[in-house]
């Protein structure tokens, strides 16, 4: 079938793999294959490029040639001997730049401009021209190949209710002339305002060597014995068979103190209901008294949900020299978690804490992959509040955990951007690496790792937020707690669980800031505070 209206298409600029790419789909396709495309062709071009582009100035000739020998295009010196043969025009100079003054010559002859990517340099740029197209009521669009890839419209056609967080990722190479996110790195931006729209209200910004993260907030908000670990715990311990799990075999939760925090509803609605499980099911001894249960134990575990009674629990168990688990979180705040662990080191007991998001079997695995230099890490999961608690360091410690697990202690600095639904926390580390942390506060809460390395990306096995809690999830964990207690040896170094604090301690003011803070340090012995810049 052929198109009653022929349309001849004229191109300025020769210099990008755009125009061979066009020309291509255009002369060369049937219409049975593509009947939208049927009529429609590169018919001129006006060669052009430019000498301080490497890419633009070594390959203009070879596409120029192919344009010609290969697709018949005709070749021009001047516009106005190519605008008289074409009904509509393409501007595919790479040089975003030129893009301003090509389009302002091509507005006289009253015909549609598509303008490939970027549309201009700079805003100011950008704003004048659409203004200009206004002013002569010529028709003009630009976009990226991203917004209409099928596979980008069927995501949008999919039913996920209200969208809490959106991640767009692909190529951001650089080019000097232009501003960094305005050469490849317009094409993920692009796909991430197909989906989400215009208006965004703030964006922060985390760069490194090999990967640069911007997080943006949109219109519409997108972005003791009172925990259940405590019956994890014992049904693990107290009702396993060595046969089914040989590294758990003798060790047994025998004794407990119970306590709740009133303020908490999580722990004074449940405390009850946990502590007659361990007594009635699992044959667990309750005590009145420290004093009463530590002379009959071997090791401690703080289970208590309420992060601010843990100093104080802590302290009171150091004089009996043995070895002590906290549950998460170790601490409500930096200087507590600083205190704890000097007080352990003056009175030589071993401790450690952990979220068993990091002993996660998927998580180990992901970290056995060759995946190169890493780029970029992301790490999801559950991100509920507590108002007694810094918002971060209630169940946002699980991802974040997961985080430092695959990147380590040495995180410079951190951006914040925050919704009702959703929270991220974006950090560079030393190496150049960007981390970035999603916490979820509605929908579902799936769990996981993804890096994306210089051979790949590669995501940890979703851990599914119904699964979250089973006894099974709580295995490698309460495995490393066991071996921790026999050998004295913990398994997370102190310097990295306090580098996690220092991270989500700076996340409060990040909260208040507009810029990154930068995570300092702190002395051996001492607690720092963040600084923004």
């Amino acid at each position: 079938m052929t198109h009653p209206c022929p349309l001849r298409i004229g191109i300025l600029g020769t210099d990008t793999s755009h125009v061979t790419a066009f020309a291509g789909a255009l002369n060369t396709h049937t219409p049975a294959n593509h009947p939208v495309l049927a009529g429609a062709r590169i018919t001129d071009a006006l060669p052009s490029f430019s000498p301080d582009i490497p890419s633009s100035a070594s390959r203009h000739e070879r596409f120029a040639h192919e344009l010609a020998s290969i697709h018949g295009v005709r070749l021009h010196e001047t516009l106005s001997s190519m605008a008289e043969k074409v009904d509509a025009f393409i501007i595919h100079s790479i040089d975003g730049r030129k893009h301003r003054q090509q389009l302002d010559s091509l507005l006289p002859y009253g015909k549609p401009v598509f303008v490939d990517k970027p549309f201009a340099a700079c805003i100011e740029d950008a704003v004048a021209m659409f203004d200009a197209a206004d002013a002569a009521r010529v028709p003009v669009f630009s976009s990226s190949l991203y917004r209409f890839r099928p596979s980008l419209l069927q995501l949008l056609a999919s039913d996920v209710g209200r969208r809490l967080h959106v991640l767009s990722i692909g190529p951001c190479h650089v080019e000097p002339s232009h501003p960094d996110w305005l050469w490849y790195g317009i094409h993920p931006v692009e796909a991430l305002f197909t989906v989400l729209g215009p208006r965004c209200l703030s964006v922060t910004r985390t760069k490194g060597e090999h990967a640069d993260v911007l997080t943006g907030l949109w219109a519409d908000g997108t972005l003791g014995t009172d925990t259940s670990h405590v019956t994890a715990f014992a049904r693990a311990l107290n009702a396993h068979t060595p046969a089914k799990n040989p590294m758990l075999e003798g060790a047994r939760i025998t004794d407990a103190l119970p306590s709740f925090s009133p303020d908490i509803p999580s722990s004074a609605s449940r405390h009850e209901r946990f502590t007659h499980e361990l007594v009635s099911i699992h044959g667990v001894q309750l005590h009145e008294t420290l004093s009463s249960m530590a002379e009959k134990v071997d090791a401690f575990i703080i289970h208590a949900i309420d992060g601010r009674k843990h100093r104080q629990q802590f302290e009171s168990l150091l004089p009996y020299g043995k070895p002590v688990f906290v549950d998460k979180p170790f601490a409500a705040s930096l200087e507590d978690a600083v205190a704890m662990f000097d007080a352990a080191d003056s009175a030589r007991v071993p401790v450690f804490s952990s979220s068993l998001y990091r002993f996660r079997p998927s998580l180990l695995q992901l970290l056995a992959s060759d995946v190169g230099r890493r780029l970029h890490v992301l790490s999801i999961g559950p991100c509920h509040v507590e108002p007694t608690h810094p918002d971060w360091l209630w169940y946002g410690i699980h991802p974040a955990e997961a985080l430092f697990t695959v990147l380590g202690p040495r995180c410079l600095s951190l951006t914040r951007t925050q919704a009702e639904q959703a929270d991220v926390l974006t950090g560079l580390w030393a190496d150049g690496t960007i981390g970035t942390v999603l916490g979820l506060r509605a929908g579902p809460m799936p769990s996981g790792v993804t890096i994306h390395g210089e051979k790949g990306t590669i995501s940890q096995r979703a851990e599914a937020s119904t699964a979250f809690g089973a006894t099974d999830d709580y295995i490698p964990l309460i495995e490393a707690v066991v071996n921790f207690f026999r050998s004295g040896v913990p398994p997370v170094d102190r310097e990295e669980t306090l580098a996690l604090f220092r991270f989500l301690h700076a996340a409060q003011s990040a909260a208040l800031s507009f810029g990154p803070v930068q995570l300092a340090p702190p002395a051996s012995r001492a607690c720092s505070s963040p600084s923004t810049s």
